[in-house]
């Protein structure tokens, strides 16, 4: 019942906004309708709200204007509470720029602005769910009413997921350290800068429409003064975090524009190549831009009343029953899940999709010299600052590969390496490779001769990427068909199906840096299999050529590239 409410409160915040600005300042479209989406191949939510083409529209067509002074932003709540208690006004503003200092702490995980967004959704939530404190035409309390449910955001969040049941599908992955340290770092913002400020005057930020009372809290030592007070704000900040995380897409002043967050989106990477791939198959059709009303076409506009917008147009014709796409952003399948607790199928199916993201090799331990001081192996290492203990016990990784296509291209053109993977192959060669003549000499002159090891390096390289192939699924045969074959099945619950998804990305991704390292080696003739796709090693999609049945690759593109080099060897 509580999803197909939330489309008669969007017609609620519509008609609140056309009473509001009935000639200047918002426009929907004729053909838009805002309806509940059971999920598209290209929905963020796999089910929840979407938008609509309910005729068809024309390429450059204006779909919806909102202005600025409605979005759900500090700055612009803070205006509205000033205006009806300017006391209350004046302590969020100082409680705001606490909060900005204490938070900047953690900033290289979360933005403080989006903390500071959070705490004025869960003052909005408390006047939300406080009908007799707050005006019917409140534009903020409407577009609260808009949001899911609490139980829809554990579904579609990742701070709500169980991690021991993530890491079971992605196991030794810079993607489950990224996950942990996000729902461990949320949990250290909140107990260090939120409640310290929100504690002495909770109730204006607990939304007493969630289940507050804390799992088990018998006792009644443990009241609304006590640990479940702690635990009301705790589930309110959670959830109004997991909105703002999910429904803010990288402005550096994080907001929640009325309506358009309601867009489910794709990323950047699904967006056609224009030599591949035809523009009216582009799964992104809308775009987002902002200026001044009114807006013409497309993202022109004309400033007649000095009167800041933001707008959505059509950036290719759109036919009736078409669900409107807009771009989140060019993000990888494993951040896109981090970001919005899933991953369209398409952004990995794609024929044009970009499948490569930031991957983090684990050391393999039998690589790793024993750890005797007298070993020449060790002083070596230890002279170049190797954490010996931390790479044997998988607490800290060897070498982070970024998601930097240009740094694969070069290593699969050029044999140029990132400093990260040259520190890797010197590792290597002093912790397997050198002898004791080399070892004494790095020793006293801190230089490798690289060239001497060029050729038997390069299986070691290969062997540490298949450890950590292993390590993704370890004691299973687990393959990218196979993970997606499982993705599609209906029984497969939304963490897990994105979780799988995220699984293949974090497999190719490795599997296209294997194949870089080992057509190195071809190129100074040492043996290595060469899988997967002929030009960049990918294993998912598969695509054999058509004539001879031996290559294969992952997509057209990539088969039009080697037709020149395969066509001599191609037999019918």
């Amino acid at each position: 019942m509580a999803k197909p409410n939330r489309e008669t409160t969007t017609e609620t915040l519509i008609l609140s906004l056309q009473r509001r600005y009935p000639e200047k300042g918002f426009l929907i479209h004729p053909a838009v309708s805002f309806c509940f989406s059971h999920g598209t191949d290209a929905d963020a939510d796999a089910g929840g709200m979407g938008v609509m083409a309910r005729e068809r529209i024309q390429k450059d067509d204006v779909l919806l204007v909102i202005p600025e002074a409605v979005r759900f932003s500090t700055p612009n709540v803070l205006l509205c509470t000033s205006r009806n208690d300017n006391h209350n006004h004046q302590a969020m503003r100082a409680m705001n720029k606490k909060l900005l200092q204490t938070c900047s702490q953690w900033q290289n995980y979360f933005d403080p602005q989006e903390i500071s967004l959070t705490v004025s959704v869960m003052h909005v939530l408390r006047r939300k769910s406080s009908p007799h404190i707050y005006s019917d035409e409140d534009p903020f309390v409407l577009q609260a009413a808009t949001w899911p449910s609490e139980e829809d955001m554990k579904e579609s969040s990742m701070f709500y997921w169980d991690a021991s049941k993530v890491k079971e599908i992605l196991n030794q992955s810079l993607l489950t350290s990224n996950f942990e340290r996000r729902q461990k770092v949320l949990r250290e913002i909140f107990d260090g800068a939120v409640l310290p400020l929100l504690k002495r005057d909770a109730d204006n930020f607990i939304d007493s429409n969630l289940s507050t009372l804390a799992a088990g809290s018998n006792n009644d030592d443990d009241d609304m003064n006590g640990k479940s007070e702690e635990t009301a704000l705790w589930r309110t900040f959670l959830y109004a975090f997991s909105l703002v995380w999910s429904r803010t897409h990288g402005s550096p002043d994080p907001e929640l524009i009325p309506l358009i967050e309601l867009f489910n989106g794709n990323s950047d990477r699904v967006r056609n190549h224009p030599n591949r791939g035809s523009k009216k198959d582009t799964i992104i059709n809308v775009d987002l831009t902002r200026g001044m009303w009114p807006f013409m076409r497309g993202p022109m506009f004309r400033d007649d009343c000095n009167l800041a917008c933001s707008a959505v147009y059509a950036n290719r014709d759109i036919d009736k029953g078409e669900e409107l796409i807009i771009s989140y952003g060019d993000l990888s399948a494993g951040n896109f899940m981090l970001k919005y607790g899933a991953v369209p199928e398409n952004l990995i199916s794609h024929h044009d999709a970009k499948i490569q993201m930031e991957v983090s090799l684990w050391c393999d331990p039998s690589l790793i010299p024993s750890l005797d001081p007298q070993d020449l192996r060790v002083q070596c290492l230890r002279n170049r600052g190797c954490p010996l203990e931390e790479f044997k016990s998988n607490k800290w990784c060897i070498c982070d590969l970024n998601a930097d296509e240009s740094a694969l291209e070069l290593l699969r053109c050029n044999g140029q390496e990132t400093d990260a993977i040259k520190h890797m192959r010197q590792f290597l060669i002093l912790a397997v490779l050198a002898d004791d003549e080399e070892l004494h000499r790095n020793i006293a002159t801190d230089l490798i001769r690289g060239r001497l090891y060029a050729q038997r390096v390069v299986p070691l390289m290969c062997q540490m990427v298949d450890y950590n192939l292993e390590m993704l699924a370890p004691g299973t045969n687990a393959t990218s068909t196979e993970d997606a074959k499982q993705a599609r099945h209906p029984d497969t619950p939304p963490w897990k199906k994105a979780a799988l998804w995220a699984r293949i990305e974090y497999r190719e991704s490795l599997m296209q840096w294997r194949h870089a390292f080992a057509k190195q080696g071809t190129n100074i003739h040492v043996e290595d299999r060469l899988e997967g796709c002929a030009i960049c090693g990918r294993t998912y999609p598969c695509l054999k050529c058509s004539r001879c049945k031996e290559v294969r690759y992952c997509s057209r593109g990539h088969q039009k590239l080697d037709w020149k080099n395969h066509k001599i060897q191609c037999v019918k």
